[in-house]
């Protein structure tokens, strides 16, 4: 098993050293490998306009809760195929955060509490469709003609293609591009998280051309995920971060802020 723990001083790679009788010696540092998704803004937003991303300060409060844990890669933005890919084959340690699905859970393993938050499926559409399918069964009634967009590679194509009898198209690899789809016409709906398409669609300035419905097709949670040959004491570590920072009631805040309470 590969072990990722390093004893640092800092990001610069200095050995800690403590004098004799200097007290209780800190936790060492510990360094622990993660990456942004890219096209989250909701999640992953360090260095742009407005709020940072649920998941950046989530990392931020985790290295509060915890001074010796470092968390770098945030500003490394990576496609959510080469998230699973990297995650899987331990290029990083542990990703905030991720749909847990039985095709992710053979490739890499997620932590069941506590869970971050919760992911609402919902339909954006265009404004001036009357359409309003309240459930799978009245999507699939829309016809072949109803072509539902999704994301490549996300859990919500892997939820609608298990359905059967629905139009599913997954050529784009970003929300964005789904966006500039479904405005055009080349679909009819366009499914993800409830909570990123509305920050999605007020990012890119459409609030006037889209909107997204208010039903919600599907429940599932959000996740810390982690390769499945982390060494036992980084994830041990990480999480109790996690749970103290629960406790103080920093995810509720969290939660509120970013809409997905």
């Amino acid at each position: 098993m590969l072990i990722r723990r390093q004893w640092l001083l800092g990001m610069g790679g200095a050995v800690a050293s403590h004098g004799v009788g200097a007290g209780p010696k800190p936790a060492p540092t510990m360094v622990v490998r993660t990456a942004a998704q890219e096209g989250i803004a909701l999640k992953f937003n360090l260095g742009g306009a407005g709020l940072q991303g649920f998941c950046v300060e989530l990392v931020q409060a985790l290295e509060a809760q915890d001074p010796g844990l470092r968390f770098p890669g945030l500003r490394r933005k990576l496609p959510l195929k080469r998230v699973l890919l990297e995650l899987a084959g331990g290029q990083i340690d542990v990703f905030f955060s991720l749909i847990d699905s039985a095709e992710r859970r053979r490739h890499v393993d997620f932590l069941d509490a506590p869970v971050l938050y919760e992911a609402r499926h919902q339909l954006a559409a265009r404004i001036d469709d009357p359409a309003r399918p309240k459930d799978y069964a009245a999507l699939r009634a829309l016809g072949r003609d109803a072509v539902i967009l999704v994301t490549h590679g996300t859990v919500y194509e892997e939820m609608l293609r298990q359905q059967g009898g629905l139009n599913v198209q997954s050529t784009a690899l970003s929300n964005r591009q789904n966006l500039e789809m479904l405005q055009r016409g080349r679909g009819r709906f366009f499914c993800h998280a409830g909570s990123t398409l509305q920050a999605e669609i007020k990012a890119a300035g459409l609030e006037q051309r889209l909107q997204v419905l208010p039903v919600v097709l599907q429940v599932q949670q959000q996740r810390v995920a982690f390769a499945p040959d982390l060494d036992p004491a980084v994830r041990a570590r990480v999480v109790q971060a996690l749970q103290a920072v629960e406790r103080k009631g920093t995810l509720d805040q969290l939660r509120q802020r970013y809409g997905v309470a």
